[in-house]
């Protein structure tokens, strides 16, 4: 997988790569980052952190998402779901995909 990155990378220029995962240690060793032997080694990285939301960010997150997909959530299922995910903005997202887009 690597080398397919840095082909594009390298050869590519209008195509900008976009990894996410939980486990920023396991992103860096799934791409070489501190390996000299990686194909990816040296090149430029930009990393984005994004830290949980406060309980009513979380919950305005939803709403919002909510509102723009047209789709009437009770304020009690919301609140349940952002008391169970603690405010993960992937969970959050995630969740808020399946309930608008998925039905579930």
């Amino acid at each position: 997988m690597a080398l397919v990155l840095a082909y594009v990378y390298d050869n590519l220029s209008n195509v900008k790569v976009i990894l996410t995962g939980s486990e920023v240690g396991l992103l860096h060793d799934f791409i070489g980052f501190n390996d000299v032997r990686s194909p990816l080694y040296g090149r430029i990285m930009d990393e984005l952190t994004l830290e949980p939301f406060s309980r009513e960010k979380s919950m305005e997150f939803l709403r919002l998402g909510f509102r723009q997909y047209g789709v009437d959530v009770d304020e009690d299922e919301i609140r349940e779901v952002v008391d169970r995910l603690n405010g993960i903005v992937g969970w959050l997202t995630y969740y808020g995909y399946m309930r608008a887009i998925r039905g579930r």
